[in-house]
């Protein structure tokens, strides 16, 4: 038998054998405080559900609410995730997009001058008092994300800037 090729199957074992896993350097500890969960995903979900309910049965302060909920949670979880610096510019921005959408609503019913916005509203039209709703919601997140950033301070990390 070869002397060189027992060594090349010595040394050919021990470098395809499998590296251990990794190990945790430390196991968590009590000192450490506890695991930290984010509340956020519950209250994106509650807000869209609500709006859900509030725009398609026609629920208004349902839908409203929901939308404010669902905006002012949106730019709460991507401020806790690191996305955003400001959750409020993301507030507001998301509530101008609601007025937009709302609007564009509106306009696929009626044209957009007084009179025949007033007329749908009379007649009780759905999509147009739907549409009012979002825009409505829009309108509560943009002056409500533009108001408490205007309350907040120079720094990020503080409430409620």
């Amino acid at each position: 038998m070869d002397q060189s090729s027992s060594d090349d199957v010595e040394s050919r074992s021990t470098a395809d054998a499998p590296e251990p896993r990794p190990t945790p350097e430390r196991a968590p500890t009590a000192e450490d405080g506890p695991t930290r969960v984010s509340a956020w995903p519950l209250v994106v979900a509650l807000g869209l559900t609500v709006s859900e309910v509030g725009v398609f049965m026609g629920v208004y302060p349902l839908a409203v609410g929901g939308l404010v909920l669902f905006v002012a949670s949106v730019a709460g979880i991507t401020h806790e995730a690191g996305y955003t610096q400001r959750p409020w510019r993301l507030a507001g921005a998301l509530g101008i997009a609601l007025v937009a959408a709302g609007v564009w609503m509106v306009s696929t019913q009626v044209p957009l001058a007084v009179d025949p916005v007033l007329a749908a509203v009379d007649r009780a039209d759905g999509i147009v008092l739907r549409g009012f709703s979002v825009v409505g919601a829009g309108l509560v997140a943009a002056v409500g994300a533009a108001v408490v950033s205007m309350l907040g301070d120079d720094d990020p990390d503080t409430f409620p800037a």
